[in-house]
């Protein structure tokens, strides 16, 4: 068979729809229904997810799910170090990248990773963004891409954690993902696997234009992996505090489910999102529904507190007292 040369497209051709694409979308971006859709999205999206856990908790039944409760100090001790960790890794990260010293403090990060919790992904990042040209002075271009650059690197190193865990309990026969039939398991490890060592292997041959010198670059990750391990590890800790008789094994299946329900940065609400699947997914893993949602309502409230506590006091403190003091400076 034979084909004619009109039936290809010219590259002049490919540009031209890549152009009519792009500038649709940024008309759509831009008009005043796109707005008023992601307003709604923005209301009904977090109020469906807590229907659904309200329906879904109250078949359980409250009684049940009340005596379940974690009564572990160390478990409620555990939540504020998992919340502060990922913003202390960041921490070390920017400060070793950008230079900036005691420029950059921990409430700057906490706020960012609040951000990002409460909105659409990436909004932490952000504002970073926008704090460090107000207090690095480094170029916008040059703050922009180490955060993107970070980014990827923390990307990277959650997936060559999760592939590894995704690996250890297929080999050990330990595997209870009932969302991933058995014979096309091997399969989906392959393809877990592809994206963190493709980009690693492009990485190292420095054919992806970075910002950061190959030092900062294996700082960051090196970070990001001993943060997200260390993350990792309190997370399952945390759960097998409040429900010991549930096997370790079982509980590395859940944490493989809870990454991959996190990896949905797009979704706002991840947290509501992760404890509608989880307590959805607690029955179909044989394990104690009520228990697990018991665990999971104490963490998301306590992730919660801790915003109010560390992020939102602080920043109402903060304006409070800017407030206050205007009419002395002004009289």
């Amino acid at each position: 068979m034979t084909f004619q040369s009109e039936s290809l497209p010219r590259p002049a051709d490919a540009r031209e729809i890549v152009g009519g694409l792009s500038a649709r979308l940024t008309s759509i971006r831009s008009a005043p229904w796109f707005a008023k859709m992601l307003r709604v999205v923005g209301w009904v999206w977090p109020l469906a997810l807590v229907g659904y856990l309200t329906l879904y908790l109250v078949s359980l039944g409250w009684g049940q799910i009340w005596q379940s409760l974690p009564t572990s100090w160390v478990f409620f001790a555990l939540i504020p170090v998992l919340y502060v960790l990922p913003a202390a890794g960041d921490l070390i990260i920017y400060r070793r990248i950008w230079g900036a010293g005691d420029k950059l403090h921990l409430p700057t990060m906490l706020r960012k990773n609040a951000i990002n919790t409460a909105f659409i992904g990436m909004s932490g990042e952000v504002y970073l963004v926008m704090w460090a040209r107000r207090h690095v002075g480094l170029p916008q271009r040059f703050l922009l891409h180490s955060v993107t650059d970070s980014n990827a690197l923390s990307t990277v190193a959650g997936w060559v954690l999760l592939s590894s865990l995704l690996i250890y309990l297929a080999v050990s026969g330990n595997w209870a993902i009932p969302l991933l039939p058995a014979d096309s398991l091997w399969i989906a490890l392959a393809a877990a696997s592809v994206p963190p060592c493709l980009f690693a292997l492009v990485l190292i041959a420095r054919r992806i234009p970075t910002v950061l010198s190959g030092r900062q670059l294996a700082f960051a990750f090196s970070v990001h992996t001993v943060r997200t391990a260390i993350g990792y590890t309190l997370l399952v800790s945390i759960w097998s505090l409040a429900l010991p008789s549930v096997p370790l094994s079982l509980w590395l299946n859940f944490l493989a489910l809870r990454l991959l329900v996190s990896s949905l940065a797009i979704l706002p609400n991840r947290e509501l999102l992760w404890l509608g699947a989880g307590v959805g997914l607690a029955g179909v893993m044989d394990m104690p529904a009520a228990g697990v949602a018991a665990v999971l309502i104490t963490m998301t409230a306590g992730e919660y507190i801790c915003h109010l506590l560390f992020v939102g006091l602080p920043t109402l403190t903060s304006k409070l007292r800017l407030a206050f003091a205007a009419p002395r400076t002004a009289s």
